[in-house]
């Protein structure tokens, strides 16, 4: 009668032959291809819904990021007029005075 020790490494070596057996059918199984495409299909629509959602975000944030910029330059414009119109009034001249030339 074997021993269990050699009872063990033979029933392993069926185990593991059974296993490879088993996933050698589903490797051939056209199902089984099939529900990987479409979980590959999947995952990439939703991969590039989000790319998509990016660029949007992205989008927003470059018009709105240039929208600042109009408004600062704005603002710096503005603000050179203030000073100009106080240099004139400090001067004690005004606008009609100045485009005409005559003093």
């Amino acid at each position: 009668m074997k021993s269990e020790k050699q009872k063990l490494p033979r029933q392993k070596a069926l185990e593991q032959r059974k296993s490879f057996s088993e996933q050698t059918n589903a490797a051939r199984n056209p199902a089984s291809h099939s529900g990987q495409e479409e979980a590959v299909r999947a995952s990439g629509k939703e991969t590039l819904k989000k790319l998509e959602t990016t660029q949007e975000e992205n989008d927003k944030l470059k018009t709105a990021t240039q929208e600042a910029q109009k408004k600062a330059a704005v603002s710096d414009a503005a603000k050179k007029v203030d000073t100009l119109v106080g240099d004139v009034i400090i001067y004690g001249l005004n606008i009609n005075q100045i485009v005409t030339g005559h003093w």
